[in-house]
């Protein structure tokens, strides 16, 4: 799902530190093809677009004071997929107020009840350099050449180890058959 992390390997690297994760179900029950068809979205951008919609009707309703939503298993009931729609239209305001704490209280109020869900099929995908975002969280010292220290872990005859960079990439796609994603 992420095919390439890296460009290429510098003689100055002493390591690479790579993580993956990836996440592969099917729904419990799948999509029909007349279950399928063009509808309009408003992306984050408020800009609306033609696009793939699925249709069904759902069981576990969500509803909490600024959103409805409607949770969705996969095969096995292990793990289930939860969509969210906030009752306004300040998706970036909703994004931001979301918590741990909400999302938990969203999952505990999950009521058995019969409703028809519209979802867009869609893929995303995102890039970061994470840098800037772990020296604002309190570890710049990592990524100073002059003053980091990981001589616990190795030492390099070209001179002081230090974090080059931290990157995060992942990958999402919603379909008719289930969710694929993935993060490194």
């Amino acid at each position: 799902m992420i095919d390439k992390i890296i460009d290429g390997i510098s003689q100055d690297t002493v390591m690479y530190l790579i993580n993956a994760l990836c996440f592969d179900a099917e729904w419990d029950r799948q999509y029909d093809l007349s279950e399928i068809s063009q509808g309009n979205f408003k992306n984050v951008f408020m800009e609306t677009k033609k696009v793939d919609m699925m249709h069904s009707e759902e069981g576990n309703y969500i509803e909490t004071a600024d959103a409805k939503g409607f949770l969705k298993y996969y095969k096995d009931k292990k793990y289930a997929f939860v969509a969210l729609l906030p009752n306004e239209n300040d998706i970036n305001g909703y994004i931001d107020s979301l918590t741990p704490q909400y999302i938990g209280s969203a999952l505990n109020s999950v009521k058995k009840a019969n409703g028809f869900a519209t979802m867009p099929k869609f893929s995303y995908e995102y890039e970061l350099t994470m840098n800037e975002v772990l020296c604002s969280l309190g570890m710049p010292t990592a990524f100073d050449g002059s003053k980091a220290d990981f001589t616990d872990m190795a030492i390099s005859e070209r001179g002081n180890i230090f974090i080059g960079n931290v990157l995060h990439k992942t990958f999402i796609r919603v379909d008719e058959l289930g969710t694929k994603a993935g993060a490194v």
